[in-house]
C-alpha cells in the first residue's frame, strides 16, 4: 500500500502528537508501507516553521525522513500540476495531485493520510485518518 502524506500528518508523526488519527498512526507502524511526501509538504513545513506555527524546521524533517527507507519525496512537477483537482485550494490540490498520480498513472493502491475536511469531502482520492 502507498500512503501520501498531508503536511499535518507528517508533522504530527514526527512529533509523536496525540492528534495523529488512530488509522494514520497504524500507517507509520506498517513496516511494508511506502510513504510518499509531496515536495509541497516540505515547502509548507519550511514556511510554518518561519511563522512559528511548528517547532520542526525543514532540516529536522528531512533528517527524520532520511532515517526511514519507507519515505520517498515526490517532486512538484508538471504531472502533479496536471493531476491537481481544480475544486480544491492550491496546496490541497497539489498534495492530492501527487496521490492521484500514484493511483491513476502508476495504478497503485493509494491512500492520502489527512484529517483535512475539504479533501475528505471532495472524494477526489481515498483518505485515511
Amino acid at each position: 500500500m502507498i500512503y501520501v502524506l498531508d503536511t499535518h500528518a507528517l508533522i504530527w508523526f514526527l512529533t509523536n502528537s496525540s492528534r495523529l488519527g488512530k488509522k494514520a498512526s497504524k500507517v507509520f507502524d506498517d513496516l511494508r508501507a511506502e510513504i510518499i511526501v509531496p515536495l509541497l509538504v516540505l515547502a509548507e513545513i519550511k514556511f510554518l516553521f518561519a511563522k512559528r506555527r511548528t517547532k520542526l524546521g525543514l532540516n529536522v524533517v528531512i533528517q527524520g525522513i532520511k532515517k526511514d527507507t519507507r519515505f520517498t519525496i515526490h517532486p512538484l512537477d508538471l504531472t502533479v500540476v496536471e493531476a491537481a483537482p481544480e475544486k480544491l485550494d492550491i496546496h490541497d490540490a497539489l498534495i492530492c495531485g501527487t496521490a492521484i498520480i500514484y493511483r491513476d498513472l502508476l495504478n497503485e493502491d493509494v491512500r492520502l493520510v489527512t484529517a483535512d475536511k475539504e479533501i475528505t469531502k471532495s472524494k477526489v482520492i481515498e483518505t485515511i485518518w
